[in-house]
């Protein structure tokens, strides 16, 4: 009887364990339905071209007040609940720039209904510079340092305001692409219009990068 009932005892626990997975919600792998279905977002024509673009180097030129933020962030969150245990970094040329981009990501997150928010975010682990999802996945802002960058095995990176990151040949060819080459990850390199003397301008010249090259009249 006691071995009757400490089996009945663990396939109840097996089964309660095995019920929230089970009952989950699949997030859409088109990142356009999961922006329309679950952020009630509506992306314009060039919004839509950056956020299903798959190439591993991409360079992004939005004017100001283009929505680039915004749909950078929805692009971040997308490949993290879609891709388990990677690890995506925002950097910037300082952590108040790349705290912009995380304070949009997270307004984002809060559009998420609550149910699938439970379901997909360790809630408990959304701190203001990072963000933890229950299948081991991590958002995380940095300022642009060689020292708090060096030691992360990123398969996301997000260098935004590329444009002004000092140090930037140090920082892309010697911290950045090596951290990238580790796990075939994605550098998006994103910024407004500025000086022709930066990595970020080469970019826009390279035949490698695919090219987000925004005028809002």
């Amino acid at each position: 009887m006691i071995r009757k009932g400490k089996k009945a005892l663990r396939e109840a626990q097996q089964h309660r364990h095995a019920t929230p997975s089970a009952k989950q919600e699949p997030v859409p792998s088109d990142p356009i339905k999961f922006v329309t279905e679950w952020l009630s977002f509506h992306p314009t024509p060039y919004q839509t071209r950056l956020l299903t673009d798959e190439s591993k180097r991409i360079v992004v030129v939005y004017p100001r007040q283009s929505g680039k933020t915004t749909t950078l962030a929805i692009r971040m969150i997308h490949f993290a609940l879609t891709r388990p245990h990677t690890t995506s970094l925002i950097v910037a040329p300082g952590l108040r720039q790349s705290m912009i981009v995380m304070d949009r990501l997270q307004e984002q997150i809060s559009h998420v209904a609550p149910q699938r928010r439970r379901e997909h975010l360790r809630q408990k682990e959304i701190l203001r510079t990072t963000v933890t999802f229950k299948n081991g996945s991590k958002i995380i802002a940095l300022p642009c340092s060689r020292n708090q960058l060096r030691g992360f095995a990123a398969h996301l990176v997000l260098a935004d305001e590329a444009a002004f990151i000092a140090d930037d040949e140090t920082v892309f060819y010697s911290v950045l692409f090596p951290m990238l080459q580790t796990t075939d990850g994605t550098l998006i390199a994103s910024s407004t219009p500025w000086s022709k003397d930066s990595v970020f301008f080469k970019f826009t010249q390279e035949p490698a990068f695919s090219k987000h090259l925004v005028k809002i009249k």
